[in-house]
């Protein structure tokens, strides 16, 4: 499990990233004028939540490979490129 900061996910456009208190006319409603996006605003917070949860995984997983990669070039080839 991923913790994401929730703030603003419900104003932003999870199509094209505009983030706006107007983006959401009411409890229940999103929609974003400019790229003409609608939706659900809690689906639209969902996604964004989703988007920012992949992201935090992805860079998690590239410096746990860049650590290792580092880790084993320099075992096997004597690398001492930092």
């Amino acid at each position: 499990m991923i913790a994401v900061d929730p703030r603003d996910t419900s104003g932003t456009c999870s199509r094209c990233g505009h983030c706006a208190k107007d983006n959401r006319l009411t409890q229940a409603e999103f929609r974003y004028p400019a790229c003409g996006h609608t939706a659900h605003a809690d689906v639209n917070a969902a996604k964004n939540i989703l988007r920012a949860g992949l992201a935090l995984r992805d860079a998690a997983q590239a410096v746990l490979v860049g650590g290792w990669s580092r880790v084993r070039c320099r075992a096997r080839w004597g690398c001492s490129r930092r």
